[in-house]
């Protein structure tokens, strides 16, 4: 086992966009999942009238979240992280809309934005990795994605509360939004993230 965590380390360290993306994932997923369990419901009960009008945001992101998966079946970027990168500006949107308005169609509406992009990147990066990763080491560089794409999220959910309670939940969400925007460019000023190719399937991973 560990020489199984070694080589998967290395295999992990070896590939900059895979360690690039899942740096930034790391932090966009700590704020996605604090708003969504913690933020989110808090500035609906105190500001947007309750609870139906967060069952219709995340109606919306969910249906979103649907169409994100049916769109990628017919469209194939050339540059799959690129395109999915620049996809999240709907997260953007939908965190911004929450610090600056309670207009709940507008909510509803980049909440919908949200989900699309979110499965429409997660789509693209999930065909990145088995077209560019050979197939004996698959498994392991997955493993590392997923446990450090999650790695910060508890800890987001921890400390959500008392940030939203001190600086308030518009200013909460605007934080959100700036922090999102920022991960996203850094994100792509990876040259072997922006550039990287769709179907680019090594003689191993074709197997």
């Amino acid at each position: 086992m560990r020489d199984d965590l070694i080589h998967g380390w290395r295999e992990f360290i070896s590939r900059k966009w895979v360690v690039a993306i899942v740096a930034g994932y790391s932090i966009i997923a700590m704020l996605f999942e604090s708003a969504l369990a913690v933020v989110g419901p808090y500035h609906a009960k105190e500001s947007l009238g309750g609870p139906q009008p967060w069952s219709w945001i995340m109606a919306a992101l969910c249906v979103g979240s649907v169409l994100g998966v049916v769109v990628t079946v017919k469209f194939r970027p050339r540059r799959p992280l690129f395109a999915g990168l620049v996809a999240q500006i709907g997260m953007v949107a939908w965190f911004a809309s929450l610090g600056v308005t309670y207009w709940i169609p507008a909510l509803v509406l980049t909440g919908f934005l949200c989900g699309f992009a979110l499965d429409f990147f997660m789509v693209l990066w999930q065909t990145a990795m088995q077209s560019n990763i050979p197939r004996e080491s698959l498994s392991r560089v997955v493993s590392y994605d997923a446990f450090g794409s999650l790695f910060f999220a508890p800890l987001g959910v921890l400390i959500a509360g008392p940030i939203a309670h001190r600086l308030g939940t518009l200013n909460t969400f605007t934080v959100f939004a700036i922090v999102t925007f920022v991960v996203l460019i850094a994100m792509l000023l990876v040259p072997e993230v922006r550039n990287l190719k769709g179907q680019q399937l090594t003689e191993e991973s074709a197997q």
